[in-house]
């Protein structure tokens, strides 16, 4: 081959691929399938099983095509009865493409799509450009569902953030509430309401009338765990859920009344629901697991078919017709299978009880994630602690029964807080969730959520436990009713954070705000002047009992890391500083005031230290060597418990004629 030919024929191939670099090229489809089945796999070969991980799935409005959105960003189109690759683009651009939908209207070909960018697009199939963006949401987008009565209306959730309706024909929103911490979303029959999950109830709204109601499930089913999917049947007023400990079940979509909790079997109930879906004629209902369990039930409860794959299963949606069932998850592309051709189960089905009881669970010393925050109730009988991955576990000291860990939210809890007089607890998470739980069962049964507020750092209740105090990292303070249902105060925000919220009466609040510079002030009568101290960088604090005086860590940080820590004393009425002790070579993560003022813990990144209060003399380290996130007094000051890497720990608390002052370690 001349030179000239050669280059020729590079020239040739780099135009190509120039000319298809725009469009992610799959592998072939896959033909050897079984009987019944068509499983399409358009996945590059350079994908890592995450980023091939199917998120969300629709078929076209006549059944010919189906679309489907991966972790990696990309949707693809393909043709549902032959698997011939039609199109793939890039449909995000930060992350997950966690939703896909088809219009409705059998005339078109468009489709939206949404995820991680907050972006939603609409797309014609087979153009490589969305005809309409809409305005960017700048929160993850986890849902979208075409309105299945006006083809131009689509309704779109995010998590933490808003619910929308959107006139997509004359571009404008007609819909906007706050959706909450929602996990999945459905049409009514007649499109005129949304349902939404938030994980602890059914929220409804009435698009027309902009009416919200609140379905809260009774407290005998807490213990289902979070409300994972949620559908509305196509034909009546019935809705199905499932949950995250593998309970499904259904209920009236209007006075939230349970119709029918549905048989299963013992692994499928310990399998958390990955989606819920009616039939598109309402009589069938299909279970997806995340263990890749696929059960098919008639709406009265009876299981009809059963399947199992190898791989979690993250998405699924019948055939407009309702005779083929397509889902995925992990594995290259999507699976297609006839539902009459699926088999019927042959494991015997046990019945869910109606009632769920707590399962006591063994403490283990090494958890998987780090203990970040504790909290003694007020008879000190029990202590709830949170671990990195937003679980709750309660341990009762009377009986040492173990409940837990239950999931809670969805990002690390930043605080808890038991409710004086009351048999129930608050916490707060770094999305701006506020949850409260009941003190025995371990379930949620208020919450709200805006993202909107930024981080929650800290929380208290007021002394009789009818209002909570929480403070944000955008510096605000705010105080909400013990229900969660009413704001009744919240203060500018400024460029510090608020790291620490104390009651000092029923209605007056104290907060601490920090970064490099702190303050101290009553958000109602400032009756303590402003005082800042500068150049100082504070990430915990703590008040004492009484209000007039607050422990404030600092974390000098230079080029080398944090060293030294600082631990300073102030009184609050004068403004002053009463000592300063350094603490050299550790982080100090936590700080937490005995009940009777006369010590203070602080868990650090090697180990936890008590000391004297009154003067900062340094008594002693314990659980030296192991990183210590949380520290927390027992109500009476009798015990003290810590946690971190390795587990929790609960010792007698030191009495100050036992406390020798003990020079502290260099």
């Amino acid at each position: 081959m001349s030179t000239r030919t050669l280059i020729a024929l590079l020239l040739v191939l780099t135009l190509a691929a120039g000319l298809n670099a725009a469009l992610p090229q799959p592998d072939p489809p896959r033909l050897q399938v079984p009987q019944g089945t068509s499983t399409l796999t358009p996945s590059p070969t350079d994908s890592d099983i995450e980023d091939r991980r199917i998120r969300s799935m629709s078929w076209s409005s006549d059944g010919s095509k189906i679309a489907f959105s991966r972790q990696d960003g990309l949707t693809f189109i393909q043709d549902a009865a032959t698997g011939q690759y039609l199109q793939s683009l890039q449909t995000d651009l930060d992350g997950p493409t966690a939703a896909v939908a088809f219009s409705t209207d059998a005339a078109s070909s468009k489709f939206a799509t949404g995820g991680a960018d907050g972006v939603v697009r609409i797309w014609n199939v087979g153009e490589d450009k969305p005809f309409l963006e809409l305005p960017p949401l700048g929160i993850f987008l986890i849902g979208l569902e075409w309105s299945p009565v006006n083809p131009d209306w689509l309704a779109l959730v995010t998590y933490a953030g808003p619910l929308q309706v959107w006139d997509t024909r004359r571009n404008q929103l007609v819909f906007n509430e706050r959706g909450g911490e929602s996990l999945d979303m459905d049409w009514s029959p007649d499109g005129t309401k949304l349902v939404i999950t938030d994980g602890v109830a059914f929220v409804i709204w009435d698009v027309t009338t902009r009416t919200r109601l609140s379905i809260q499930r009774s407290r005998e089913f807490i213990n289902d765990g979070l409300l994972s999917s949620v559908d509305w049947s196509p034909n009546d007023n019935l809705l199905v859920s499932g949950a995250n400990v593998g309970a499904m079940r259904t209920w009236d979509g209007t006075t939230g009344a349970l119709v029918t909790t549905f048989s299963t079997t013992a692994t499928d109930y310990t399998s958390p629901v990955s989606i819920v879906r009616f039939s598109p004629d309402g009589s069938l209902i299909a279970r997806i697991g995340n263990d890749g369990n696929i059960r098919i039930y008639s709406t009265a409860g009876s299981l009809l078919k059963a399947i199992s794959t190898a791989e979690p299963l993250y998405a699924a949606a019948w055939s407009p017709d309702g005779s083929r069932l397509a889902y995925g998850g992990d594995t290259d592309g999507i699976t297609i299978v006839s539902v009459d051709a699926l088999p019927a189960p042959t494991a015997t089905p046990l019945p869910v009880p109606v009632t769920l009881s707590p399962t006591p669970v063994t403490p283990t010393p090494q958890p998987l994630a780090s203990i970040d925050v504790i909290a003694w109730s007020p008879d000190d009988t029990r202590l709830v602690y949170s671990e990195t991955t937003g679980t709750v576990t309660m341990l009762n000291r009377v009986t040492g029964e173990v409940i837990g860990p239950v999931i809670g939210h969805f990002s690390e809890i930043t605080a808890l807080a038991w409710r004086p007089q009351w048999d129930e607890f608050v916490s707060v998470d770094a999305y701006g969730s506020v949850k409260i739980w009941g003190g025995t069962q371990l379930g949620v049964i208020a919450q709200i959520g805006n993202r909107e507020t930024g981080p929650i750092n800290c929380v208290e209740w007021n002394p009789d436990g009818t209002k909570l105090a929480i403070g944000t990292a955008n510096g605000e303070v705010i105080g909400l009713d013990a229900n969660l249902s009413s704001m009744f105060y919240k203060t500018d925000g400024n460029p510090s954070p608020v790291y620490a919220v104390k009651w000092v009466s029923n209605n007056q609040v104290l907060k601490l705000t920090g970064d490099f510079g702190y303050a101290i002030q009553n958000v109602d009568l400032d009756q303590y002047p402003p005082w800042r101290d500068v150049l100082r960088f504070t990430r915990s604090a703590a008040f004492n009992k009484t209000g007039d005086r607050v422990v404030i860590i600092n974390n000098l940080f230079n080029m080398t890391g944090v060293q030294p820590s600082s631990l300073e004393v102030w009184n609050l009425v004068t403004a002053q500083m009463l000592y300063s002790q350094p603490i050299p070579g550790k982080e100090i993560l936590s700080v937490n005031w005995s009940p009777d003022g006369a010590f203070i813990a602080t868990g650090s990144t090697n180990g936890a230290d008590i000391w004297n209060a009154v003067d900062g003399t340094w008594i002693e380290t314990l659980a030296a060597g192991y990183r210590v996130s949380a520290v927390a007094w027992s109500s009476d000051g009798s015990q003290l418990a810590y946690g971190g890497i390795n587990g929790l720990t609960i010792v007698p608390a030191p009495s100050m004629a036992s406390a020798t002052p003990t020079p502290q370690p260099q």
